[in-house]
Parts: structure tokens; C-alpha cells; sequence
């Protein structure tokens, strides 16, 4: 009897450490992941790393804290592009930044082991649309901050929320609640009157053709980052958001070689010492911005992350 218990307890741990074993990684893996079994098999973590391991699941499993954390590092990271003062051209910056995000964001799924990494051959159409429209967004987004004022820009720009519930009401059905459609009007509202673009509160500028070409790149920027949003939730779950990011950022390089090599719109440069520091931190931002963007409109409906994502204001 003895015996017998000793061989069916072995065989019941083997079961668990397999379980354990065929687990998806922990950026690759839907919610609810997380079992008993995990917990009494692993070894006991010490205070901080369980601390730190809560904190991550609680905003890893929540789409609104996500895309808060997503729009807190896009400020950032749209301060620091002004605070390279427009000395490096759009696309050079579009090639820095997405070169470093792709490396890292490629060795954090492998070491996730997501496989297949760049995910399955059937969705690679809409992998790719969310990919191209991302990059475009992006590179529009660079035009605009380079062309005109910080706040008439990110006014312009943050049109994009509310584009993107209209987008996911025709294109998945997704309709809007009053609660979330008031709400993106009203935010809408309270970053005009926060930022208080010259266009609307008046302000010495000259409207000019460089002018324009900003308000153009800042429209452009807004429907092409709808577009891609309303490509993730068709997508939704059924691919890690390291994926989908990773798509995003390889075709942003693809996309800033031509330009680039062209010397559109001015010749690259040599960044100095103090702009590889903004430089960094547009590529660390634009990392946790992605992964964290594309898993809250995974999780949420387009109305409501659309709201949550006014919060990005510089």
C-alpha cells in the first residue's frame, strides 16, 4: 500500500511540473492563466519579487491599466522627441527607435518561447495591416511634433480615440455606449482646453504651407492609429501582444529605409551624446507603449480603452 501511494504521488508531481512545463509564457498568455497547482509546485518567491510579480499581473490583466501605462510612456516619449529639437530627421528617429524596439521586443518573446513568434500564417494579413497602419501613424505623428507646436499637435492628433470607437462601430459592430461616447467627447474637450492650441484660443502663429503639412501629418496620424487599433481587436487574444507589436515595429523599419536613404526629408546625422539620451527613451518608451496598447485593446472594447487613452496628455 505504502508502494503504491509513493508511485501515484511521483506520478501526480510529474503531471503538475508537465502542466507547468506546456504553460504559454507570461506575456504570451491570456488571463487566467495562473493555477493552484503552479503555487504548489514553485518555489517560494522571495517578498519583493512576489510584490512586484502582483503588481504586474494586476495591471497585465487589466486592458484600462494598460493602456494608462501605454499613454503615460507615449507622453513621455513625445516630450522627448521635442526635446531633440528637430535636429534629426523624422525618419532617422523612426529607424532608431524601432530598430532597438524590435531587438528587444523580438528577445522578449523568444525568451518567452511564443512561438510561432511572429504568429500564425492565417492572420498575417491583419498582423500586417495593424503593423503598416502603426507604422504610418508613427511616422505622420514624428511630421506633426516637427512641424508644429506641441499642444496644436497632440489637439490634432487625440481626434484619433474618438475615430477609432466610430471605426469599430462599422467595421466589428462595437457600438458605444452614452457613458463611453460622452466620455471621449468630454475628454476630448478637456485636452483642447488644456493644451489650448493657437487654432482655437488664438496665439501669434504663421499659417504657413509648413503649417499645414503639419495639420495634414497630425490628421493622417490620427486615422491611420484608429485603423490599426480596430486591426488589434479584430485580432483580440488570439495572438500575444509581443506579436503584435513585433509586426509593428519590423515594418516601421522597412518602411523609414527608403526615405532615410533618400535624405527625405533632410540628410541623417550623427547624434551626438545628449541626443542618444532622448533618443533611448523614445525606444524604451515606444516598447512598453506597444506591448501595453496592444494588450489593452485586446482585453477591451474600442469605446472604452478609446476613453482611457485621452489620459495621454504632454
Amino acid at each position: 500500500m505504502s508502494t503504491l501511494s509513493e508511485g501515484t504521488d511521483a506520478a501526480s508531481t510529474q503531471h503538475l511540473q508537465q502542466q507547468k512545463e506546456d504553460q504559454e509564457p507570461l506575456i504570451g498568455q491570456q488571463p487566467g492563466y495562473r493555477t493552484s497547482e503552479d503555487e504548489d509546485i514553485t518555489a517560494p518567491a522571495s517578498t519583493s519579487e512576489s510584490v512586484w510579480q502582483k503588481a504586474f499581473l494586476l495591471i497585465w490583466d487589466s486592458g484600462l491599466a494598460c493602456i494608462a501605462v501605454a499613454s503615460l510612456c507615449s507622453s513621455i516619449g513625445a516630450l522627448c522627441i521635442k526635446l531633440l529639437d528637430g535636429r534629426i530627421p523624422v525618419f532617422e528617429i523612426v529607424m532608431v527607435r524601432s530598430t532597438i524596439s524590435w531587438a528587444v521586443t523580438d528577445a522578449l518573446g523568444r525568451a518567452q518561447h511564443i512561438t510561432p513568434l511572429y504568429g500564425s500564417r492565417k492572420r498575417y494579413p491583419i498582423l500586417a495591416l495593424r503593423g503598416t497602419m502603426g507604422a504610418i501613424a508613427m511616422a505622420l505623428y514624428y511630421e506633426a511634433f516637427e512641424r508644429l507646436m506641441l499642444s496644436e499637435a497632440m489637439t490634432l492628433y487625440f481626434i484619433y480615440p474618438a475615430i477609432t470607437v466610430v471605426m469599430a462601430w462599422l467595421v466589428h459592430g462595437e457600438a458605444a455606449t452614452w457613458v463611453s461616447a460622452a466620455g471621449c467627447g468630454i475628454s476630448l474637450l478637456g485636452v483642447a482646453f488644456i493644451a489650448r492650441p493657437p487654432f482655437l484660443f488664438g496665439g501669434a502663429v504663421q499659417y504657413g504651407v509648413q503649417h499645414w503639412l503639419g495639420v495634414a501629418s497630425a490628421f493622417g496620424s490620427a486615422f491611420s492609429a484608429a485603423a490599426a487599433m480596430v486591426a488589434v481587436r479584430a485580432i483580440k487574444q488570439s495572438e500575444a501582444s509581443l506579436t503584435v507589436a513585433l509586426w509593428f515595429h519590423s515594418l516601421a523599419v522597412v518602411g523609414a529605409i527608403l526615405p532615410l536613404s533618400l535624405g527625405y526629408p533632410s540628410p541623417p546625422v550623427l547624434p551626438t551624446f545628449k541626443e542618444w539620451v532622448p533618443l533611448l527613451a523614445i525606444a524604451a518608451c515606444s516598447c512598453v507603449t506597444q506591448v501595453c496598447l496592444n494588450r489593452g485593446f485586446q482585453l477591451e472594447v474600442a469605446a472604452k480603452a478609446s476613453a482611457v487613452n485621452y489620459t495621454q496628455v504632454s
